[in-house]
C-alpha cells in the first residue's frame, strides 16, 4: 500500500523586516545632587561646538534629575535601550553613552 499526498496554499508567507532608527545619548558626570542635561546625536550634521543638548518644545535644554531619568524620558517617547558603555573625559570625569533604537513606521 502507497500513500502520497500534495498540498498547496494560495498564501505567500510575508517576512516583515523591521527598520529601526538609531540615537546615542551622552552624559556627563557631574556633582551629586545636580540635574544633568544630556547631549543626544541623532546622526545629523552639527558645526563644531554646537549645542546638542535635549531641548523642549521651547528650545530649552532640557535638566534632568539623572541619566536614568533622561533614559525614562525618551523610554516614554517609544525608545529602547540597545547598548551602554563610558569613556574617559578627563582624569576624574567620565561620558556615559546610551544607545537607543525606536522602529520606524511607515
Amino acid at each position: 500500500m502507497s500513500l502520497f499526498a500534495t498540498a498547496q496554499s494560495d498564501s505567500i508567507p510575508t517576512v516583515v523586516i523591521k527598520r529601526f532608527t538609531y540615537c546615542e545619548i551622552i552624559g556627563t558626570s557631574g556633582l551629586a545632587g545636580s540635574k544633568v542635561t544630556v547631549d543626544i546625536d541623532f546622526g545629523q550634521k552639527t558645526k563644531i561646538f554646537a549645542d546638542t543638548r535635549l531641548k523642549d518644545k521651547d528650545g530649552k535644554p532640557i535638566k534632568f534629575n539623572s541619566l536614568i531619568d533622561a533614559l525614562n524620558y525618551m523610554g516614554s517617547d517609544g525608545w529602547e535601550l540597545v547598548q551602554v558603555f563610558t569613556s574617559t573625559y578627563s582624569a576624574d570625569t567620565y561620558k556615559y553613552h546610551y544607545l537607543l533604537k525606536k522602529e520606524i513606521t511607515k
